[in-house]
């Protein structure tokens, strides 16, 4: 895992992930991913001997990851999030034309 992980690899469920973005604001460590420094190979390494040596923790993390995806980042709950933010600038009339810049 890297700072640079793609939209996609952060929003599915896994047991492990940096502290990069909104990562922190969603995933508490050792309860929905083991929160592994950015740049620590030792600590990836370290994480990634933990999931495989304990079932129950793998278990845990995956359960727990799923709910936390379904809670936050499931595709339906995410495109309702940005159909409200459009609502709110329309509605605010920060919405103006359609594509391009106005001017």
């Amino acid at each position: 895992l890297t700072d640079n992980e793609s939209l996609t690899a952060q929003l599915r469920p896994q047991m492990g992930a940096t502290p990069v973005g909104g990562i922190p604001d969603y995933l508490v460590d050792e309860r929905d991913a083991l929160i592994i420094p950015i740049d620590d190979p030792q600590a990836l390494a370290d994480s990634m001997r933990r999931v495989i040596s304990d079932p129950e923790l793998a278990a845990g993390l995956s359960r727990r990851g799923r709910i936390t995806y379904a809670q936050h980042f499931d595709p339906a709950i995410l495109m309702g999030r940005l159909s409200d933010v459009y609502c709110d600038l329309e509605s605010h009339g920060k919405l103006t034309g359609h594509g391009g810049s106005e001017g």
